[in-house]
């Protein structure tokens, strides 16, 4: 087959590919990530997972502070929580340094302190796992023309002596407008890691709000029975970045072929 042809073919399905994700997340049926940057510290990750660091607005300029082993990951102000470490690894209060941590799920802390102070991973994982939706944390649909619906504050928060695992759903304009909270409350959770390699998790789903299925994530606040693998949450880069990433290479690699040939 002629060479040209061959890389062209390989650059539009690429290309095409790529459209297909844009078009889907603009018209608001497809989650899309979305992350917001505000003045109070939020954790955030790295593509791997492997690192973590503080983002705030600071006036007019976006601070970052990576969280490693200078005493940094614990900030009181911090939101969703205070703690902020990478995947597998929960924050020392004392110290504020990260150690290595066997919780996955909200449920598995057992007193309040740890509880509010969760790390930021395991209240998006634990969401997400009763779900059956990655991404649903931090995603966002069309609402109108200067509104989106959007799923945040995934989180995990102690009440009546257990800890349970939150999302809002709000309406986002120039300001905040609360529809809905989704409670998962845990009626029952067995650690069977070295018997099976899973986490049997049940939970009891209570939402508060308006009732309609058109409100973005009340259809997923569902009672659920769920068997977690254990081992360490990873948050993933979406896919939709990814091939268009890609993409732009191989276009730009082709528009580059092909002007050297004509040079030529």
């Amino acid at each position: 087959m002629n060479r040209k042809l061959i890389i062209l073919s390989i650059g539009t399905i690429l290309f095409l590919v790529s459209f297909i994700f844009f078009v889907s997340a603009e018209s608001g049926e497809t989650f899309t990530e979305f992350e917001i940057v505000s003045v109070r510290p939020s954790c955030q990750f790295s593509v791997d997972g492997t690192t973590t660091f503080w983002v705030w607005w600071e006036g007019k300029i976006i601070e970052e502070e990576v969280t490693d082993s200078s005493g940094n990951c614990y900030k009181g102000g911090g939101y969703p929580s205070t703690t902020c470490c990478p995947s597998g690894y929960t924050c020392n209060i004392a110290t504020k340094i990260c150690i290595e941590g066997t919780i996955y799920l909200c449920g598995q802390y057992n007193d309040e302190d740890s509880c509010n102070n969760f790390n930021y991973d395991v209240g998006i994982f634990t969401i997400e796992e009763l779900t059956g939706i990655s991404p649903f944390c931090n995603t966002w649909q069309d609402y109108n023309e200067s509104c989106v619906r959007f799923i945040g504050n995934c989180r995990c928060e102690w009440r009546e002596d257990q800890c349970d695992a939150i999302y809002d759903s709000v309406i986002l304009c120039e300001g905040e407008i609360p529809i809905g909270e989704c409670d998962f409350s845990p009626l029952d959770i067995r650690d069977e890691c070295e018997e099976s390699g899973f986490l049997y998790y049940v939970v009891k789903a209570n939402w508060t709000g308006e009732e309609n299925s058109s409100i973005m994530g009340y259809d997923e606040c569902v009672d659920k029975e769920s068997n977690s693998p254990c081992g360490k949450p990873f948050l993933k880069l979406s896919g939709f970045s990814l091939f268009a990433l890609v993409s732009a290479l191989v276009l730009i690699f082709i528009i580059y072929y092909f002007t050297r040939k004509r040079r030529h």
